[in-house]
Order: C-alpha cells, then sequence, then structure tokens
C-alpha cells in the first residue's frame, strides 16, 4: 500500500476546493484532511498517510500541514502550495489514484461550502475520535480504530 504524504492531500483538497470555488482557511483545511482521510480508510480499510492526526483545542490537526500553512491563520488561503522535495505534480496526488480522488470527491461535495468554525464542531462531537484522544490528554495522537469507528455527523 503506497500512502500519500498528508502535504500532498493538502495540496490536493487545496487545488480541488479552489477548482469548486471552495473557500479554505487552514482550519477548514485541517478538518477537510482529516474527513478525506476517515473516508478513505472506511472505503479501502486503509489509512491514506503515516503521519499522526493530533487532537488539538480546535480539533483534529496534522503536524506537517499546520507548520506550513499556520502563517495564514484564519485568512483564507489562496493559491498557496506546500512544495515537496521532488515533487513535480503540486496539485496533489496523481490523478490515477481513484481510491483517493473518490474520497476527496466526496468529502468536498458534502463538506467543502462549510465553515472552517462548522466542520470544527463537526468533529468535536460527544464519544468521536477527537474527544476520545482529547480528554486523555491535549495534543495527543488519535487512535486510528477510533478514526474508523466514529459516526459522520452533518
Amino acid at each position: 500500500m503506497k500512502y500519500e504524504p498528508a502535504l500532498l492531500v493538502a495540496n490536493s483538497i487545496l487545488y480541488q476546493a479552489y477548482k469548486n470555488g471552495q473557500a479554505i482557511t487552514h482550519m477548514k483545511l485541517q478538518k477537510l484532511i482529516y474527513f478525506v482521510y476517515k473516508k478513505y480508510l472506511e472505503d479501502t480499510g486503509h489509512t491514506l498517510f503515516d503521519e499522526s492526526i493530533l487532537a488539538w483545542k480546535h480539533g483534529p490537526v496534522v503536524q506537517s500541514v499546520y507548520n506550513v500553512f499556520k502563517s495564514f491563520g484564519a485568512s483564507e488561503i489562496v493559491n498557496q502550495y506546500a512544495m515537496l522535495e521532488g515533487d513535480k505534480n503540486p496539485q496533489g496526488v496523481s490523478s490515477g489514484r481513484n481510491d483517493f480522488h473518490s474520497a476527496l470527491n466526496h468529502v468536498l461535495w458534502k463538506y467543502g461550502n462549510y465553515s472552517g468554525w462548522h466542520l470544527r464542531e463537526l468533529t468535536h462531537n460527544p464519544g468521536g475520535a477527537w474527544k476520545k484522544a482529547y480528554e486523555k490528554d491535549m495534543s495527543n495522537e488519535i487512535n486510528v480504530n477510533d478514526i474508523w469507528d466514529e459516526e459522520w455527523h452533518d
């Protein structure tokens, strides 16, 4: 199974959201990454990337993505992609990865027009994966099995 770097997943979300006319803030990007990760896990039985998803105060966060996009604060991320060493396709995951693009398109269709704050609330549901990890210890790693078991909320 080939894992995708979390930053490549972020680039794919940004690229597709721009094509769809959907505004993306850093908070919204982090939550969409989480939802794509969850959808991909459900569809394939595999994790999308090997980097941990952490339980921070405002929801699930991938540290590498945070480090690249934190300078945007609450502002919209405009025409910005994380450049990866040796990356010839800054727009994201290869178009040949139908399993990934299916999960991405589903998530953007279902959640892409919501604000980052609304998505934050969806990740904070009682008994959810974020809540379980956050109650144990702030910035704790979210357990993959808890992500798998978590119910989708709208």
